[in-house]
């Protein structure tokens, strides 16, 4: 869907309620090839580098952020954690 504001136009799709379902957000961020994380690393080792990083407390925040990367993963923007060519080089957390 195409948005107009005065003289800027902005596309804005619109995902599906099960992109933001809470487990499924959970292991989307578990199984992305993150700096830091080494690949022979056990789904809970995963799961204590990703808390580091994110507030798994604030369950809007993991939704969007697992919506996010289904997104981004399903246009082939970023792979996932079984990705040989990771391409995540760096992560920033603004609060």
């Amino acid at each position: 869907m195409e948005v107009t504001n005065g003289n800027t136009e902005h596309n804005v799709e619109v995902l599906k309620s099960s992109e933001f379902l809470l487990e499924a957000a959970k292991h989307r961020l578990t199984t992305l090839c993150l700096p830091g994380t080494a690949t022979e690393a056990t789904p809970r080792e995963r799961l204590q580098h990703l808390a580091s990083l994110i507030d798994f407390e604030a369950i809007a925040m993991v939704r969007a952020a697992g919506a996010l990367v289904a997104y981004l993963q399903r246009r082939s923007v970023i792979g996932d954690f079984s990705d040989a060519a990771c391409s995540i080089k760096q992560v920033n957390v603004y609060v």
